[in-house]
């Protein structure tokens, strides 16, 4: 039996789509205030496009913020070892360890009764 792939050979036509939302206003929205509005006014019916200058000033609060603090801690990185927990690192040095790794500790074997 052979299986036919399924193939969906969709063609569009792209007059046809720029027609159906030419009413609709612009397609892309190369206008991030546009896309803003657009997604508040969706959101929130009691939304006022006056008070967009407001909302955008603190959008750019905040994502300056969040960038600020992004720079601060990459510049706090250390790369360094750090032992946080000194009780871990005591016990890790006690462990038996072969060829750098923890091994079970070998007891004297089992006699098995015959």
């Amino acid at each position: 039996m052979e299986k036919k792939k399924a193939c969906l050979n969709l063609s569009l036509n792209y007059q046809e789509v720029l027609n159906a939302w030419c009413d609709r206003g612009p397609l892309w929205a190369d206008d991030h205030q546009f896309s803003l509005s657009l997604s508040l006014s969706l959101v929130h019916p009691n939304y006022n496009p006056a008070s967009m200058g407001a909302i955008l000033e603190e959008e750019r609060r905040r994502r300056e913020a969040s960038v600020q603090r992004y720079n601060e801690k990459r510049q706090t990185r250390l790369f360094s070892k750090k032992i946080r927990y000194q009780v871990r690192k005591l016990n890790a040095d006690n462990r038996p360890r072969f060829k750098g790794r923890f091994v079970k500790r070998s007891y004297p074997p089992k006699k098995i009764p015959k």
